[in-house]
């Protein structure tokens, strides 16, 4: 069955929809190119009604740009960014592993808290990543584009199958100029409940980095109790992260590391000027608690501990379907019978091999003539003694100093040239050391 023209944007075949967010929905896509090639994609589309609203466009041209500019291991690649069949959207990266939400509720529905190997390698991770946003700059001035990324929900991260942990949805992602500008001209609260910093919500002061650092460490402690930050929804959780101190870690863990526990208290700071700076001064606070507590946080002890709770067998997969004809690629030119060698008769096979033969035969008697000729030399000349060398040439006079790359021939001592012999015969090549 053929798919509908609505489920093709431009060689973006649209095959299933796995979320659906404010700005549009989120589909696997198989993208067909020439010569049979084919990709999984992952296409984000805008929704319908948000086509002709300025702000919307301006924000999802924005994450399209962003994604473009970022390249990061952690960061899914940008493939197109296009207006299709009155639709705009963007074509990206597919990436195989669960989100970070999917692990904590398979957690939850078997009373399983993540280990602290895995919780810390999955924060050091988005340390990483989240480090480089932070840092980026522009590629012609040099100056810092003070990018934050505003929306660090659990369904936002990836724990790849690869062990790399990436980061999605740069939506409402942005410099200091796209910020400046949604805070203009937006009231709101931007972001997902439950994981956005308080000064976000109270907009007293700009948001810089740190409150991607504050997010950080809710999803630290999250992942590290098994239980939320603050409980409830809305306006209750509103109220809670701007008035409100979270329960200390250890009120949930009996074996909670005191260092760990320190660390979160400074990230989960109201005051934004008690939080580490950037991601760099968390990095190191958590990779020293690490070391104490002698604990391995690579990305394989990510992929392994998310292959415990949710098995690669359980990835969507987009299975390999008939490119659709609607679509017209080029093919790739097919090999006729004739121009296949494995396809050649017995005689064409016979006739290729004499001509190979009557090439090859000249060579082979010449060959077979020469080695005839040695085998039959007189025991004489095979006994003559080999020619002794000639002494080795007297040091240069002192009184010339030949330059480091001077090359001289040489008569060896007592001899002059004799008329009718070889001049070259008997002559030493001498190359002057650095010590001559």
């Amino acid at each position: 069955m053929l798919p509908r023209m609505a489920d093709l944007l431009g060689r973006f075949e649209l095959v299933e929809k796995i979320a659906t967010g404010g700005m549009g929905d989120v589909y696997l896509a198989h993208q067909w190119g020439d010569g049979g090639f084919v990709r999984a994609s992952v296409v984000k589309r805008l929704h319908p009604h948000l086509s002709e609203r300025p702000t919307a466009l301006d924000d999802f041209r924005n994450e399209a740009a962003l994604l473009a500019l970022l390249a990061h291991p952690g960061i899914p690649h940008v493939y197109d960014f296009r207006f299709e069949n009155g639709r705009w959207y963007i074509a990206m990266e597919y990436v195989r592993g669960p989100t970070l939400g999917a692990i904590r509720r398979a957690e939850q529905s078997i009373g399983r808290v993540m280990p602290w190997k895995a919780a810390i390698g999955v924060a050091l991770q988005l340390c990483d990543i989240l480090g480089y946003v932070h840092e980026r700059r522009d590629d012609v001035s040099d100056e810092p584009l003070g990018i934050v990324h505003g929306d660090l929900s659990p369904e936002n991260v990836i724990l790849g199958r690869d062990g790399q942990v990436r980061l999605l949805d740069f939506g409402i992602a942005g410099g200091a100029e796209h910020r400046q500008r949604q805070r203009e001209r937006e009231k709101g609260i931007r972001g997902t409940l439950g994981y956005i910093a308080p000064e976000a919500i109270s907009k007293d002061q700009p948001v810089d980095q740190r409150a991607d650092v504050f997010v950080l460490g809710v999803l630290l402690y999250e992942m590290s109790t098994g239980q939320r930050l603050f409980p409830g929804d809305g306006l209750n959780y509103v109220n809670a992260v701007l008035q409100q101190s979270p329960k200390p870690p250890s009120e949930h863990r009996d074996d909670y590391p005191k260092e760990l526990e320190r660390v979160l208290f400074q990230v989960l700071s109201r005051d934004v000027d008690e939080r580490p700076a950037g991601t760099r001064e968390l990095r190191r606070a958590l990779e020293e608690v690490a070391r104490a507590h002698d604990l391995p946080v690579g990305g394989r002890v990510v992929s392994d501990y998310a292959e415990t709770l949710y098995p690669a067998r359980e990835d969507r997969r987009l299975a390999l379907r008939e490119r659709p004809e609607v679509l017209a690629t080029q093919e790739l030119p097919v090999l006729e019978p004739a121009d296949d060698p494995s396809r050649l008769s017995a005689q064409e096979r016979e006739e290729m091999l004499a001509g190979l033969q009557d090439f090859l035969l000249p060579e082979m008697e010449e060959l077979e003539a020469e080695l005839l000729v040695e085998s039959q030399s007189p025991p004489a000349l095979a006994s003559a003694p080999v020619p002794r060398m000639p002494p080795p040439p007297p040091p240069p006079s002192l009184d010339v100093e030949p330059s480091q790359t001077e090359t001289r021939v040489r008569r060896p001592p007592g001899e002059s040239e004799i008329e009718g012999k070889d001049p070259k015969a008997g002559f030493y090549i001498y190359v002057a050391d650095e010590e001559s």
